[in-house]
C-alpha cells in the first residue's frame, strides 16, 4: 500500500524525468515520421496489390503521389548542425560552442529531405 509520502516522491520524480523521457520518445517518433515521408515521396503509397512477375518473383505495386501531396511532403531546405568558426580575433567563444552544441543536438539525427535528383531518379525508375 502506498503512503502519501511515496505518492509525493513519485510525482516529484515524474516532474523531473517525465519531460526528459517525453522528449526522447517524441524525437524518435519524429525521426520515424521523417523516414516514412521520405519513403512515400520516393516510392509512393502501398496499394496492397501483389503482382507475380514472369520469373516467379512477387512485388507490391505502389500508387504514385499526385503533385500536391508530393509538394506537401518535400522540403528542399536541409538544416545541418552549425560549424564552429573563429570570430574576428581568432577565438571561439563559449557562446559559439554552446550554440554549435545545441545545433548538433537537434539536427545531427535529422533525416535528410529528398533532393531533386533523388526525386527525378525515383520517377525514372517507376515510369
Amino acid at each position: 500500500m502506498l503512503t502519501m509520502e511515496g505518492v509525493i516522491h513519485s510525482l516529484q520524480a515524474l516532474l523531473i524525468f517525465g519531460p526528459i523521457v517525453a522528449y526522447f520518445v517524441a524525437k524518435r517518433v519524429c525521426i520515424a515520421l521523417q523516414k516514412k515521408d521520405r519513403e512515400i515521396v520516393l516510392h509512393g503509397y502501398e496499394s496492397g496489390r501483389i503482382v507475380k512477375l514472369p520469373g516467379g518473383e512477387f512485388i507490391e505495386v505502389h500508387q504514385p503521389l499526385d503533385e500536391y501531396e508530393r509538394w506537401h511532403l518535400v522540403s528542399y531546405e536541409s538544416y545541418e548542425p552549425l560549424m564552429l568558426r573563429p570570430n574576428a580575433r581568432g577565438k571561439i567563444t563559449v557562446g559559439q560552442k554552446l550554440r554549435a552544441g545545441m545545433s548538433r543536438w537537434f539536427f545531427e539525427d535529422r533525416i535528410a529531405p529528398v533532393t531533386k535528383g533523388e526525386l527525378e531518379a525515383s520517377h525514372s525508375q517507376h515510369h
